[in-house]
């Protein structure tokens, strides 16, 4: 399993930049981002979520809301119908 962080921001310009220069001394593998509105969610997965999670909330606790959730991942094959093959 891995470690998945999501940060809610307000929907304005310079909120993904203030996220990611928080977190510069970690390595970012993956991140998503979904529109909610008035929000946005931005979702990353990094070699450390702990450190990472601690820089944000001493960052940005009474700015933003954080939180760390579990996820699967699955390496496939660059080919088509892998996906098919996961059980």
């Amino acid at each position: 399993m891995l470690a998945e962080i999501s940060v809610w921001v307000p929907n304005k310009p310079g909120q993904l930049v203030k996220v990611l220069d928080t977190l510069n001394m970690v390595n970012i593998q993956a991140f998503n981002i979904e529109d909610a509105g008035q929000f946005s969610i931005i979702r990353l997965v990094m070699d450390d979520p702990n450190l990472a999670a601690y820089h944000l909330d001493d960052a940005f606790k009474s700015e933003y809301q954080i939180e760390i959730g579990q996820l699967i991942a699955v390496e496939l094959a660059h080919k088509p119908a892998q996906l098919s093959s996961v059980t």
